[in-house]
């Protein structure tokens, strides 16, 4: 189960990744062509968070059930705070990526709530890009440290 849950949290790393650019591209679009925001961008939006909803669930599935880092540092959490590595899947992944869902949900409501459709877009876009940053800068990249393999599947090879 840990495997199937891995691979498809990596899967989805990529799936959020591209959705991202595509919303901050539409949006950005729309803001700066004054158009209409239409059904299909509120749509749009919504699917990028609610991608990062099930993102955040398969996460904490993982966090709770099925990881060793978390485990290990559960057992001794002082301890897992001087390693960079068990503090890193233990606290900074977690709470980056809680805060940017929290702030994509937050950005959906304040953007559809806005009176102009420019507001919308800019709103949304303005929310996403850093909702966005946070995200990157809680992947497990080679620069944190903790690096996963940029293909999910990699790692059932080893």
């Amino acid at each position: 189960m840990y495997d199937f849950l891995l691979i498809t949290h990596n899967i989805f790393r990529w799936i959020v990744i591209l959705l991202a650019i595509y919303v901050l591209i539409t949006n950005y679009q729309g803001w700066k062509k004054a158009g209409p925001f239409t059904n299909k961008n509120k749509i749009i939006n919504t699917v990028f968070v609610g991608t990062l909803d099930l993102q955040l669930l398969i996460g904490l599935v993982l966090y709770f059930f099925y990881s060793t880092a978390t485990k290990l540092a559960f057992a001794n959490m002082a301890e897992a705070m001087h390693d960079k590595v068990l503090r890193f899947w233990t606290v900074e992944h977690l709470l980056g990526m809680v805060i940017a869902v929290t702030l994509a949900h937050i950005g959906s409501v304040v953007s559809k709530r806005a009176k102009t459709d420019p507001e919308k877009f800019r709103k949304a876009f303005i929310y996403f890009t850093i909702v966005i940053i946070i995200i990157l800068l809680s992947i497990p990249f080679a620069f944190r440290g903790v690096e996963r393999p940029l293909n999910p599947f990699e790692h059932l090879s080893n």
